[in-house]
């Protein structure tokens, strides 16, 4: 992230973590630093982390995305 960009971010604080973090597009951050998962069973019992969408087994020692949901927000979300 470079100076002359850095206006186009909106600084936000992630619901699972409490960190800062700024994003571009909707509330997830572009990358995925957040070190918390969001669990929910999906209709058939399968267990899947609402903003990533990986389940347990896939995660290893990957992160997250920083999520929003309390701010206000302008932008389409993009992550699916």
């Amino acid at each position: 992230m470079n100076s002359i960009n850095y206006q186009q971010y909106k600084e936000f604080r992630c619901d699972k973590c409490s960190d800062k973090y700024f994003a571009r597009y909707g509330s997830y951050s572009d990358r995925t630093s957040c070190r918390f998962h969001f669990w929910e069973k999906d209709e058939n019992g399968i267990v899947m982390c609402r903003d990533c969408k990986k389940m347990p087994s896939e995660i290893g020692s990957h992160n997250c995305y920083h999520i929003s949901k309390g701010n206000i927000c302008c932008y389409v979300c993009t992550i699916s």
